[in-house]
């Protein structure tokens, strides 16, 4: 199975829309540096650049984050052969079944990024609940409905 990570998929995007690292990095609030990274390191895009990064770098390239994110396969993914989540999922679906392939429980996971449990139950019921939050992290954390 030909797997296309992250890093892949944004540079192929750049150089099919026929821009350079140095055009398109201030459009998405990065140095050109830091988006040659992102195009160099397959853990940049999930690792290192803030969500409100992420969603620009997809807008103008035409893609669409929760895509970009489901190419990503983990090394874990690789190293025991899972397969990954279909893309067609809604999103809030993609999102729990992720979760779960990863074998993460949902407080395991409201720990890792500073949410509570409420709030992972509500992204994972509720398609369009991420698009009510803000996107600065402090924001976010605690926040549950």
């Amino acid at each position: 199975m030909d797997c296309v990570r992250t890093y892949q998929l944004i540079h192929r995007a750049r150089e099919r829309a026929g821009i350079s690292i140095e055009e398109i990095a201030p459009r998405v609030g990065l140095t050109a540096s830091e988006y040659f990274d992102l195009e160099a390191h397959p853990d940049e895009f999930i690792a290192v650049i803030a969500m409100i990064e992420a969603r620009a770098l997809c807008r103008k390239r035409g893609l669409r984050l929760v895509d970009v994110v489901a190419s990503e396969v983990s090394d874990a993914d690789l190293f025991a052969g899972h397969r990954t989540v279909q893309v067609t999922s809604p999103r809030s679906v993609f999102l729990r079944q992720r979760r779960e392939s990863l074998g993460v429980s949902l407080a395991e996971m409201a720990f890792a990024i500073g949410f509570e449990d409420a709030a992972i139950e509500q992204i994972e019921r509720d398609d369009l609940y991420l698009d009510t939050l803000a996107l600065s992290w402090s924001s976010l954390a605690g926040r549950a409905s």
